[in-house]
């Protein structure tokens, strides 16, 4: 599988410099404040935050509580009244780092699964040997220091302990698993950098990376335009768009193909600015616009950040997913119209919109933009559904997608004068205008694109001896703006 990274905060799990022995005061795992982004190691795929939702003293110990998902079961609220009845989901249940996180402020912190057992971990480099931290009938886990070495987290500088996995039975012999002889790696600057999924342990035995953190900021710790709208020149994206109303006053009913092909890519301190071609069919229609357009994003505006996958009132998700070969980080979510919070209970239930809830979701993908956008209702009185997908792309010249076809006509009639000779031609032909040129683009008869090139010039050769017998279309972007689409024949005898 090939991973496209198309966003400029690449993910850097670790890389070891050299030995670096220091007696280091504060490797603390994290703090109160910590935000942190892990995915699964050694392939990313599922992202993990840890965003401490609350923090108490109790004696010498530091307790810890990450922010919790919603559960799935119903209980009834003592103190609010929802539509139809007290019932709701409490936000209750232990994200990946389980139940509580006990820390004694010195070296040991106490983790607990969903079973409520506790994983506890002495992290001290003078130990010789392993140090348990969990056991049952069949089988115990024990850490051992390995070494403190400079390291590069997130792609900055720092120092970190090591300490080496042992998955093994009660004999001592080794058990061949995922954490067996993977290391919990602890840097002085950034806390916990890998460790592991501790509420469904050991059931499931899942190594993590960190991927983003905030304070210090680094990675990926928040989704913004610059990296979801990161577009190079030669990218393609066709969006299928469908527009259905039952009732009036009467919307437009529709389904139409709109391929936008970057020609220009322009960045200021604040902005990334767009030049685009764009091509825009009906379904039902053989007729095709084509524009020129620009789009401007505020590079700062933030998407989403850590954590990403908190239930908010919309389920959210951020998935490293396949497209045809090429990876690319993916955030959704959807919001729940019909779902209102009580604070008492700390529970979601539904609540009367006075009419039927709408279906919202929305997709981004890093490097392509927005990727999907529903609005929907199913109820007759309200029905209608709003749709716009990427149905193909060509990013990194790699394509993927079925591109829709439309037949090509002479769409504009041109102020200025461009000839192609000689016509029909079995060889060469001959591009000559009366404005200079910016841009070529060679379409066979089904619209597929046979050659992209750029211009700087009134007139250009190129050599179609390769093409087969047919008719194609040069749609030429002048200077000016102006964009002209010429039909020439390729004739061999």
């Amino acid at each position: 599988m090939k991973a496209f990274m198309f966003f400029k905060v690449s993910i850097v799990f670790l890389i070891v410099l050299q030995p670096f022995f220091l007696d280091a005061q504060d490797y603390k795992l994290f703090t109160a404040n910590s935000k942190k982004l892990y995915t699964d190691y050694p392939l990313p795929l599922n992202t993990y935050s840890l965003s401490i939702e609350s923090a108490q003293k109790i004696g010498n110990d530091s307790v810890y509580y990450n922010f919790f998902k919603l559960s799935s079961e119903w209980i009834e609220s003592d103190t609010c009244w929802f539509w139809g009845g007290p019932e709701c989901n409490q936000q209750n249940v232990p994200t990946w780092a389980g139940k509580k996180i006990k820390f004694d402020n010195l070296e040991s912190y106490t983790f607990y699964n969903l079973d409520n057992d506790s994983l506890y971990f002495y992290f001290n480099t003078e130990i010789d040997g392993p140090a348990l931290f969990y056991y049952d009938s069949v089988q115990e886990f024990s850490i051992m220091y390995a070494a403190t070495d400079t390291i590069t987290v997130l792609g900055d500088p720092d120092t970190a302990r090591y300490f080496t996995i042992l998955h093994s039975d009660h004999d001592g012999n080794e058990i061949d698993s995922p954490l067996n002889g993977q290391n919990i790696i602890i840097s002085k600057q950034f806390g916990l950098v890998r460790f592991f999924v501790i509420d469904s342990f050991p059931s499931v035995l899942k190594p993590i990376s960190i991927i983003g953190n905030v304070s210090p900021t680094a990675g990926f710790y928040q989704l913004t335009n610059e990296m979801v709208y990161d577009y190079q020149v030669g990218d393609e994206i066709q969006y299928k768009e469908s527009n259905w109303h039952y009732y009036g006053p009467p919307w437009e009913n529709f389904i139409r193909y709109r391929k936008q092909i970057y020609l220009e890519r322009g960045e200021t301190a604040d902005s990334l600015i767009y030049r685009i071609h764009q091509e825009l069919f009906y379904e039902d229609s053989a007729g095709i616009e084509i524009d020129t357009i620009t789009k401007k994003y505020l590079r700062s505006k933030v998407i989403a950040q850590i954590p990403f996958e908190k239930f908010n009132g919309s389920t959210r998700k951020l998935k490293y997913v396949d497209y045809c070969g090429q990876s690319c980080w993916t955030y959704s979510f959807e919001p729940i119209e019909d779902f209102g919070f009580c604070d008492a209970d700390t529970c979601w239930g539904t609540i009367d919109l006075g009419r039927p809830p709408d279906y919202l979701y929305t997709s981004y993908v890093i490097g392509l933009g927005l990727h999907t956008n529903i609005a929907s209702n199913p109820w007759p009185d309200w029905s209608y559904n709003i749709r716009k997908k990427i149905n193909y792309f060509k990013k990194n010249n790699e394509e993927c997608g079925n591109e829709v076809i439309v037949g090509i006509d002479d769409f504009n009639k041109p102020t200025n004068e461009i000839v192609l000779s000689p016509n029909p031609s079995n060889g060469k032909v001959h591009i000559a205008s009366s404005h200079d040129m910016k841009l070529l683009i060679l379409r066979d008869l089904y619209g597929s694109t046979i050659l992209t090139q750029s211009i700087s010039n009134n007139e250009i050769t190129i050599d179609v001896s390769q093409l087969s017998n047919g008719l194609y279309f040069a749609i030429i972007l002048l200077e000016n703006g102006e964009i002209v689409t010429k039909k020439f024949v390729v004739l061999k005898r």
